[in-house]
């Protein structure tokens, strides 16, 4: 594959597929390159659940003022049915997020130290991400039998709200683990890495 011909700078690889809005770097695995694929089929879809929960959380939001204030009557549970998309919404967009590497972040630190240093935090940030997602799991595992509780109006079980951080974390953790590998592959020598 030619380089830097495309007017995109030089070392950038031509005929590359694309994963997302990312080029696919040419040391990637087989495995690492279809675990990103799955991410990104699963970050759309999260993307497009949340933008359906949070058009249904405004009409919601406002036919409940609406009704209040002008009929003097409002929608029976309505605040249930709001907690349970809020919270659902709040972790599919995290994983969106963390996949887009859009979460908000300070870089007044990175933008000023070497290529090396930056890496080397995108290493140890990523392992205690990799630790905070454990750290979720083991503790939704001791809680699991205390989940016991229903919403009063719509009988919500508890655990459908709490278990909305499983569905977070796994791709947070999984997509980590793809930063993680293409991070070694970087570093690795030319003739180190294996397709």
């Amino acid at each position: 594959m030619e380089q830097g011909t495309d007017g995109k700078g030089p070392g950038h690889t031509i005929g590359r597929k694309r994963a997302g809005n990312r080029r696919l770097p040419a040391r990637d695995t087989v495995m690492i390159r279809s675990l990103d694929a799955f991410l990104d089929i699963l970050s759309r879809i999260y993307l497009r659940l949340s933008q359906a929960l949070l058009v249904a959380l405004v009409a919601g939001v406002f036919w409940q003022v609406i009704s209040r204030y002008a009929f003097s009557k409002s929608i029976i549970g309505l605040d249930e049915l709001t907690k349970f998309a809020l919270v659902w919404i709040t972790f599919m967009m995290a994983v969106v997020l963390h996949r887009r590497n859009r979460h908000i972040s300070i870089t007044i630190l990175t933008d000023a130290a070497s290529e090396s240093f930056r890496r080397t935090g995108k290493i140890i940030t990523g392992i205690a991400t990799m630790a905070l997602c454990v750290f979720v799991y083991v503790q939704l595992w001791n809680v699991w039998g205390f989940l016991g509780l229903v919403s009063p109006v719509f009988e919500i079980p508890d655990y459908a709200y709490r278990i909305s951080p499983l569905f977070a974390f796994g791709p947070i953790f999984l997509q980590e683990c793809v930063n993680l590998a293409r991070n070694a592959g970087r570093a690795a020598p030319d003739g180190a890495a294996r397709d």
